[in-house]
């Protein structure tokens, strides 16, 4: 440790570091804990250069204030003193670690939130920063029902009440934002997805049995299997979900285990690329159903345990694919597997 005089600012200091000691949260090793057990997570950390950022923000209301926030590429906070200067609009950070960061501006237009952000790689002092504030963006959806079913309403229903399925959105290009659809606080309107700010996203559609997505867009994109980029306020399009109640359904018996109480988790996978999330059904030996399934092709697995498997990543799933059910559905079909329960061990 140097001793420094007084008035004396250290020229270097520490990044953040995710563990092992790497600066991005997609290359550190996760740490696996079970009930009782006890883990060390040691750091060696090099001190870097430090330096002073400078700016100006514009699109905030006058007299407005404005919140400006340091975040790693992975979107994670830092805790990091800024200065920002109402009445010029200008902002300051002193003491930058060397690296690479997302820099946010937030502020406030009424009720409506303004958002601005840049990603900047620090080598060097830099004076000239400049985040432009934009309105965040509110993305309607427009819900169908399709209904098949002949004790169902006969024509398709478009908004009426609260529709059966729910949206949410994750972004991939920063870890941590995530928005759910709502129906506007006061209105009378369908879902709505509020407060989007500008970038990538995952798109998770949830229908609510016994519906199905049979498509999903924004605008030339396809939902269920594509990322969708949100720009800035206005240039967006709404998103258009149909919604079918002839859906499949799939019935297995997992065949008895060695271990008479040994339990089973039945994971139900599309098996093209899609952003469908896996449906889980917990049982012990016996049957299962997982119904209202779209059309098309699956992978039906059991496994003894999920708690170190990565069900969602199709990758974490690709070396068990041989041991599991290989189904086709089409609409209204009750399939029936039978499947051998696989053994991932008891973990640490």
């Amino acid at each position: 440790m140097r001793l420094l005089a007084a008035g004396e600012k250290s020229n270097t200091g520490f990044p953040h570091l995710y563990y092992p000691g790497v600066a991005e949260q997609a290359s550190a090793s996760p740490i696996q804990l079970g009930p009782g057990q006890q883990a060390e997570a040691d750091f060696s950390m090099t001190a870097v250069p430090l330096y002073q950022l400078a700016g100006s923000v514009s699109g905030q209301l006058p007299d407005q204030g404005v919140g400006i926030q340091v975040l790693t590429t992975s979107g994670d906070e830092i805790s990091m003193p800024t200065n920002f200067n109402m009445e010029l609009g200008t902002f300051s950070l002193e003491d930058v670690p060397a690296g690479s960061y997302i820099l946010e501006a937030i502020s406030q237009a009424g009720l409506h939130p303004l958002h601005g952000e840049t990603k900047i790689k620090v080598t060097s002092n830099v004076a000239d920063l400049h985040l432009a504030l934009t309105p965040e963006t509110s993305i309607p959806l427009d819900v169908r029902l399709d209904s098949r079913n002949s004790s169902a309403t006969a024509s398709p229903v478009r908004n009426q009440g609260r529709p059966p399925v729910s949206v949410r959105l994750r972004r991939t290009d920063v870890s941590g934002v995530e928005v759910a659809s709502t129906f506007p606080a006061g209105g009378s309107g369908g879902l709505v997805l509020q407060n989007v700010e500008p970038g990538r996203y995952s798109v998770e559609v949830m229908p609510q049995p016994p519906w199905y997505v049979q498509t999903a867009t924004y605008g030339p994109n396809n939902l269920l299997s594509d990322d969708i980029t949100i720009t800035a306020a206005g240039t967006g399009y709404p998103m258009e979900i149909v919604l079918r109640d002839d859906g499949a359904s799939v019935s297995a018996m997992v065949k008895k285990s060695s271990d008479n109480n040994s339990q089973a988790a039945v994971l139900v996978v599309p098996a093209a690329a899609s952003k469908a999330v896996p449906r889980v059904a917990r049982v012990g030996t016996g049957e299962f159903t997982v119904r209202s399934l779209a059309p098309g092709e699956y992978l039906v697995f059991a496994f003894d345990r999920l708690d170190n498997l990565e069900y969602g990543s199709p990758e974490a799933l690709q070396a068990f694919s041989s041991q599991a059910a290989h189904v086709t559905l089409v609409p209204n079909q009750r399939a029936q597997v039978v499947l051998e329960l696989i053994h991932l061990g008891k973990g640490d």
